[in-house]
């Protein structure tokens, strides 16, 4: 029965993960780069920076997971990612 209560949960999280990361290919695509006035690779700046803080942020919050339970760093990394 514990599957059945969290598996919704979990689909919940992996798919908004997955929206917040397209988010900046999307955006780019409906003008993000005239709207906020980028001139050359300012762009790419962006998803550089993006993706190393994430990778960054990646390995301190497995190494907390293996410390404390998933059902205390879950719910802490959805309200931290917020």
């Amino acid at each position: 029965m514990l599957i059945c209560r969290l598996l919704p949960v979990l689909s919940l999280m992996y798919f908004f993960n997955s929206l917040d990361r397209s988010n900046l290919g999307n955006a780019k695509t409906d003008g993000l780069e005239n709207d906020l006035h980028l001139v050359g690779n300012q762009y790419n700046v962006i998803l550089a920076v993006f993706n190393v803080t994430f990778c960054l942020f990646d390995l301190p919050s497995n190494l907390m997971l293996k410390k404390f339970s998933g059902k205390v760093m879950l719910p802490l990394m959805m309200i931290g990612w917020w």
